[in-house]
């Protein structure tokens, strides 16, 4: 776990595993809350990303070359970083296993469905565990090589299914439509919360980085999740229908399947269903890698890599035996893990964000007084 790496890395990697999560959860609930107008969710999104961003931005700058338990080490000592990280670790742990579900309900439902769901949790667990052998920093070049060729197809998606689009299911906008928008934002809001996960990394950012270069990566990457997003959203409204849009499990692989180049080239939900099957696995390895920091910080875990199999194999046995179906696991991120994803993301990193912009505003007032004296 000593290998540097880029801001770039990083953001890519968030992006990344953010893609499925887009996918399956944006488009539905911003047009179940608004319908037509769900897109506008996305950009009150946008603006508490943006916000929320620069506070972690500025414990960054605070703190540099610290990562989130040396941070929380500093200000409040050892045996709060222990716990705090502690209760981090089972957050990680939870997003794990409900990442877990969420691949194998995905290529079940969509392109294996004589498949059955234990074989599927059994490839996963052998894959990841490949993973797991080789260094970390392998899985941040697997989202930073994928993102460019991904990202470019998906935009000439959604650019070949504008012809298509129905664009009265979503004009006009009303100032109804404008207050309806407020309820989705804990969903939307708990997807790009993850962009707080630099700070698990941001100790090992290759130092010729510099701040500036941190915030101009920072202001492309929320542009790129909120214009993913409201793309997702508008295409997935614009196709099926607001109240289609809002019952589906999957909107955007339903979606696709519409879209043809020339009346030759189609049946892109495959493509759309790997994508969303690839950033499901990278989250997953972020995840278990996130969860074994928490492990190595709080107990001293000397191996581990060997602890984290070992918590993979309990996760995905249990996965097996449960074998919890699509609308369990909508359940339990809709009734649960949102709500814990939103305090986990936010609470902490919110606070330090702010107590680190009061520092850095003092300090410039004293420096200023020093300099009038």
């Amino acid at each position: 776990m000593d290998t540097k790496l880029t801001i770039r890395q990083i953001y890519f990697l968030f992006l990344f595993i953010s893609i499925s999560s887009i996918f399956n959860y944006i488009p539905n609930t911003a047009a179940y809350y608004a319908g037509g107008s769900g897109f506008i969710s996305v950009i009150y999104a946008g603006g508490i990303l943006l916000v929320f961003s620069m506070l972690v931005l500025q414990i960054i700058k605070c703190y540099p070359n610290k990562n989130f338990y040396e941070i929380i080490g500093h200000l409040f000592g050892t045996p709060v970083a222990k716990v705090v990280f502690f209760l981090y670790g089972l957050w990680a742990f939870a997003n794990l296993c409900m990442k877990i579900g969420a691949y194998s309900v995905t290529l079940q439902a969509t392109l294996m469905p004589s498949i059955q769901t234990g074989i599927l949790i059994t490839v996963l667990f052998l894959l990841v565990i490949y993973a797991l052998t080789k260094n970390n920093k392998t899985i941040f070049r697997v989202a930073e090589f994928s993102y460019q060729p991904i990202f470019f197809f998906l935009f000439l998606l959604f650019l070949f299914a504008l012809p298509s689009l129905d664009y009265v299911e979503l004009i006009p906008v009303t100032l109804y439509d404008l207050e309806n928008n407020l309820g989705a934002l804990p969903m939307i809001c708990s997807i790009s919360g993850n962009i707080f996960i630099i700070l698990f990394f941001c100790g090992k950012i290759a130092g010729n980085q510099d701040y500036s270069y941190i915030r101009g990566r920072t202001l492309n990457t929320v542009f790129v999740f909120t214009m993913i997003s409201m793309l997702s959203t508008i295409v997935a409204i614009g196709l099926n229908g607001a109240l289609t849009t809002a019952n589906l499990a999957f909107p955007i692989f339903q979606s696709v399947k519409t879209i043809s180049i020339l009346h030759t080239f189609e049946r892109f939900d495959s493509f759309i269903t790997l994508i969303g099957v690839m950033s499901d696995f990278v989250a997953i390895m972020t995840f278990l890698i996130i969860f074994m920091k928490c492990l190595e910080w709080v107990f001293g875990c000397k191996k581990p890599k060997i602890a984290g199999a070992i918590f993979l194999f309990l996760a995905t046995t249990y996965l097996m035996i449960r074998n919890y179906t699509q609308y369990e696991f909508n359940q339990l991120m809709t009734q649960y893990l949102m709500y814990i994803n939103l305090i986990f993301q936010y609470l902490l990193p919110a606070c330090l964000g702010l107590l680190c912009l009061v520092h850095t505003r003092l300090t410039k007032n004293q420096q200023q007084v020093t300099e009038l004296k």
